[in-house]
Order: structure tokens, then C-alpha cells, then sequence
């Protein structure tokens, strides 16, 4: 038993590094694609809305019932923290608004931060309910008459 769970562990380590290898080259490249205008960090907030509306849609997935137990550890897991957690990164939307901030642009770095950590929030919510099963309810079972053995 705790072989089999130092196993899984080390299961789920190794989906977080490859994971993250592969979500921080990407935010890299990204980056490097759609550098700052004006002062305003357009890859930085094309990733990480981007990125919420993923984490969103693998979130719902993983939920989904008949989902196994090793797909829902690489999808949370592996994708989740991996991928998205590298792709994604909230330590460099802060440091975006600092130095919007030492720039002396103090309305900009509170708008970016405001609005970036906003739509976030609604590209997860709108990622998530895109990719949320449609649980319809069960049909009422029809009536059996008084008397009648079902």
C-alpha cells in the first residue's frame, strides 16, 4: 500500500515537471509572439485568460463521471498544475503592474491588474461551463394504478 502510494506520487511529480516544462516554454514563446504595447503587456494577458478558460474547460472534464482515476490525475494534474500552471503565471502579471507602477503609470497597473484578474475569472467560469456535461434530469417513472403489481 505505501509503495503503490509512493509510486503514485512520484506519478504525479513527474506530470507537474513535464507539465510544467512544456506550459512555461509555451507562456515563453507566447510572450515572445505578442510583446508589450505602450506599456500594455498583450501576451501576458492573452496567456493567462487564455490559460483560465483551459483550467476551466480540463476542470469540467475531469468531473465528468466515467472519468478514471488516471486520467483525472493527468488531467488535473499533468494539465492542470503542469501545463497551465506554467503557462499561466500570476507572479508576472504582479511584476507587469509594478512596472507599469515605477513607470508612473499608476491608473494603467490598477486597470491591468483589475481587469486581468477579472477576465480571468470569467474565462474559467465560461471554460467550465462550455465543457460541463449536461446532466438532464432523470424522466419521471410512469404511474402504476392502485392495486396493479409493478
Amino acid at each position: 500500500m505505501i509503495r503503490d502510494s509512493v509510486a503514485m506520487t512520484v506519478f504525479r511529480v513527474f506530470l507537474v515537471v513535464v507539465g510544467g516544462f512544456v506550459g512555461t516554454g509555451a507562456r515563453a514563446a507566447g510572450e515572445m509572439l505578442a510583446p508589450g504595447r505602450d506599456g500594455f503587456p498583450v501576451g501576458l494577458v492573452a496567456i493567462n485568460v487564455v490559460g483560465a478558460f483551459v483550467l476551466g474547460a480540463v476542470s469540467a472534464v475531469a468531473s465528468r463521471a466515467g472519468v478514471g482515476r488516471g486520467m483525472k490525475d493527468v488531467l488535473n494534474v499533468g494539465i492542470g498544475v503542469g501545463v497551465l500552471g506554467g503557462f499561466t503565471s500570476y507572479s508576472t502579471m504582479a511584476l507587469a503592474g509594478t512596472i507599469l507602477f515605477s513607470r508612473g503609470a499608476f491608473v494603467l497597473a490598477i486597470a491591468v491588474s483589475f481587469a486581468l484578474v477579472s477576465a480571468g475569472v470569467l474565462a474559467a467560469w465560461a471554460g467550465h461551463r462550455l465543457f460541463s456535461p449536461r446532466i438532464k434530469p432523470a424522466p419521471e417513472p410512469a404511474s402504476v394504478p392502485e392495486g396493479v403489481a409493478s
